[in-house]
C-alpha cells in the first residue's frame, strides 16, 4: 500500500552490509562505555570564584550608541555629550552607566523621548523606532573618549 509504505522504515538495498555491523557495533561500545561528562577535562570552579568582567555591567545595555550629529558635535565642545540609550532608562541609570564606563561623574542628564521618522522605500512607507535621546554635562575640563581613531 502507498499510504503506509511512508511509515514502514526501508532499508537501502544498495548500501553495504558493512554498514549495518558498524552500526550495531557501536551501538554496543555506547552501551559499554561509562559514562562521563562532556567536560571532564577543565577543572571545577565554585560560583563564588567565577568574575564577571565590567564589559557585561548595566552600563552596556543602559548606554545603546553615542548620536553623532552636527549639533552633538558642537555640544561635545562645551561638555554636553549626546547617547541614544535604552527606552526605559531613568536619569539615575544613565549617570551610573557614564560614572562605570568612562569614571567621569555626569552633572546632569537631560533626556527626550524621540518618535521615529516616516521614511518611504520606493512606494512603500515605513517608520523608523522611536527612541530615546540623553544629553550628559560633565565638569569643565572632563572629556569623555567617544570617538578614539576615528
Amino acid at each position: 500500500m502507498g499510504l503506509l509504505d511512508r511509515f514502514t522504515k526501508k532499508t537501502n538495498p544498495k548500501a553495504p552490509a558493512t554498514w549495518a555491523r558498524k552500526t550495531a557495533a557501536s551501538e554496543q561500545s555506547v552501551e559499554a562505555a561509562p559514562a562521563k561528562a562532556a567536560h571532564d577535562h577543565e577543572p571545577k570552579i565554585n560560583d563564588s570564584e567565577i568574575k564577571v568582567p565590567s564589559s557585561h555591567g548595566a552600563g552596556y545595555t543602559t548606554l545603546l550608541r553615542p548620536l553623532v550629529t552636527e549639533k552633538a558635535a558642537r555640544g561635545e565642545v562645551v561638555g554636553h555629550y549626546t547617547f541614544m540609550v535604552k527606552r526605559s532608562a531613568s536619569k539615575n541609570e544613565i549617570k551610573r552607566a557614564i560614572q562605570t564606563l568612562y569614571g567621569v561623574k555626569a552633572l546632569a542628564v537631560r533626556t527626550q523621548n524621540m518618535s521615529g521618522r516616516q521614511v518611504r522605500f520606493g512606494r512603500s512607507l515605513g517608520r523608523r523606532s522611536d527612541y530615546k535621546k540623553a544629553v550628559v554635562v560633565v565638569p569643565e575640563g572632563k572629556t569623555l573618549k567617544l570617538h578614539e581613531g576615528v
